[in-house]
């Protein structure tokens, strides 16, 4: 694991101060998925494992691939900290 994987680097909505979140572009398509998780999410799946959890067809809709994501970490890492949110591109 990361020697830093705890560290919070940046935050949005971290009251008055200013802010300057790193900002970037994908190319993307329709049916692209992406993830938006905790720690808690990350460090109960390895990388290999987010993507092909992300590509699984078998499941019928992004709410319950987040909740599989959730309860598959917590299994795996014994921690009870994690939150996820699926967003597929019509």
């Amino acid at each position: 694991m990361h020697p830093r994987r705890s560290i919070l680097m940046q935050v949005l909505g971290a009251g008055s101060q200013s802010l300057e979140p790193q900002v970037g572009s994908v190319g993307c398509e329709s049916g692209d998925r992406f993830l938006f998780c905790t720690d808690g999410v990350i460090d109960g799946i390895w990388d290999h494992r987010l993507a092909d959890m992300l590509a699984e067809d078998q499941l019928p809709t992004d709410k319950t691939r987040a909740q599989w994501f959730v309860e598959y970490a917590v299994a795996e890492s014994g921690k009870d900290n994690a939150s996820a949110v699926v967003v597929e591109l019509p």
